[in-house]
């Protein structure tokens, strides 16, 4: 049987957004809501604030059959600063600060779960040395590792990062010795700016969020290609995509008149290129194709 702590922060996700680069510090002396629970035995698991941070302890082990603890924050009607649709928030990443007191852990994780399906994913987290204050940051993409126990695929996982319920650390005491302790701090969300063009190719640091290239890679753009076929009777468009984003389709045959009423296609990837051939009217001479995507 394993032997954990689990640090989460959970609110009610439905309708409310995340709130981006104000970090949890501790620095009040309190736990911010933030409260510990024992899993296998009920009750209250031990968290410190010594100050200006967040303790997680073990005490000696008293049993062959160690104790999980969940340190967790009460579902809110008014909303959790760390639940939401991190999707249409612009999360692109979760930062935080982890210090191993006196051991090395035999493993970490961080963790959100969803408040729709109630899957848990996972981000192991390594490198991890006593005495030392430690910064991670961990991308907000299936490719960065984000796992679950079954079934993991980018789709699932992108669905699931648009209602997260909590978002969490979970420590795995070190079996082979007694007392230790874990510290966290600085627990944040990073965003992306809707502003900055960090790379200077012309599309927002969001932008390309949305899109799936890369923001500070002005080589990494998001471009369509369009290629006739069938004797031009057809005409093929294509697009880089990211699994599970929706993405429209639009054809004009007069730039002065615009876009038309709406997509000519409305559809979901579920590949790393998505492909659309549309048939061309024999009155039409000329098409213009632009594709929009959307979170």
């Amino acid at each position: 049987m394993e032997i954990a702590l689990v640090l989460l922060f959970q609110g009610t996700s439905s309708g409310y957004g995340a709130t981006l680069h104000e970090p949890e510090t501790w620095d009040s002396g309190g736990f911010e809501g933030w409260i510990g629970e024992d899993v296998l035995n009920g009750g209250s698991a031990p968290l410190n604030n010594p100050g200006d941070r967040l303790e997680l302890k073990f005490n000696q082990q008293g049993s062959s059959f160690p104790e999980i603890f969940i340190a967790k924050a009460d579902v809110d009607a008014s909303g959790g600063r760390f639940s939401g649709n991190y999707l249409s928030s612009g999360v692109i990443s979760i930062s935080f600060r982890l210090l191993c007191v006196t051991h090395v852990p035999d493993q970490a994780r961080l963790y959100i779960r969803s408040g729709t399906t109630r899957r848990r994913w996972y981000y192991s987290i390594t490198g991890l040395t006593v005495g030392n204050w430690l910064q991670f940051e961990v991308p907000l993409t299936f490719t960065a590792g984000w796992r679950l126990d079954t079934g993991p695929t980018e789709v699932r996982f992108r669905g699931d990062i648009a209602d997260v319920e909590w978002v969490g650390l979970r420590i795995q005491r070190n079996a082979s010795v007694g007392p230790q302790a874990y510290a966290i701090d600085d627990f944040m969300l990073i965003g992306a700016s809707p502003h900055m063009d960090s790379d200077g190719d012309g599309m927002t640091d969001f932008a390309e969020y949305i899109t799936g290239t890369n923001p500070h890679d002005p080589r990494s753009l998001f471009k369509i290609g369009i290629r006739p076929k069938n004797n031009g009777q057809r005409m093929q468009v294509d697009w880089p995509s990211v699994r599970g984003r929706q993405y429209e389709v639009w054809r004009s045959t007069d730039l002065a008149a615009g876009f038309g009423s709406g997509p000519i296609l409305t559809t979901q990837a579920i590949d790393d290129v998505s492909l659309f051939e549309d048939l061309i009217p024999t009155n039409e001479r000329v098409s213009f194709y632009f594709v929009r995507a959307k979170y």
